[in-house]
């Protein structure tokens, strides 16, 4: 069975929470999602449970953000995962109009040989919370950052800043 996107549209209070979970690819309507989404309401959109976008997933992607500007209608991004952080930081338009308020970082323990995600705030300074030193919950050995710090240090807050 192929896997599709799903989504939870949570309107509260003039914003709307939408929380995405799985692959954007050729198979996603995103058309569909913004049909939930209710006219001028603020989004927030979380991203961390987005595990794979294709190529064809990126440009429905562009084209939902497009229209979501063209409807006026403000967007933030919250818990981008890892390969969310990859688009926003290779494809200029991946972001759109929206501001990208957190991101998750993947850190390794070579020990364990496992991976933990560690949640960036972006509106802070960012060099500290990927060098803060935190011991593997497995073995206690120090984890290290799995991924270049540029992705993350570069990574604007808001389009155009």
């Amino acid at each position: 069975m192929k896997a599709t996107l799903r989504w939870n549209v949570v309107p509260r209070d003039g914003l709307t929470e939408v929380s995405l979970s799985g692959p954007i690819d050729e198979w996603t309507d995103l058309d569909a999602l913004f049909d939930e989404i209710p006219p001028r309401a603020k989004v927030s959109i979380d991203l961390g449970g987005v595990n794979r976008i294709s190529s064809v997933g990126v440009r429905v992607w562009i084209c939902f953000v497009d229209k979501l500007k063209a409807h006026e209608v403000p967007v933030e991004i919250v818990h981008c995962s890892v390969v969310i952080v990859r688009q926003i930081n290779m494809i200029s338009q991946f972001r759109g109009h929206s501001i990208v308020r957190s991101a998750y970082a993947p850190y390794y323990c070579a020990k364990c040989n496992k991976e933990q995600l560690r949640l960036i705030d972006l509106s802070a300074d960012v060099l500290p919370q990927l060098r803060k030193p935190e011991p593997c919950p497995t073995c206690g050995s120090q984890l290290e950052l799995d991924e270049e710090e540029a992705l993350y240090t570069e990574m604007q807050l808001e389009p155009g800043r």
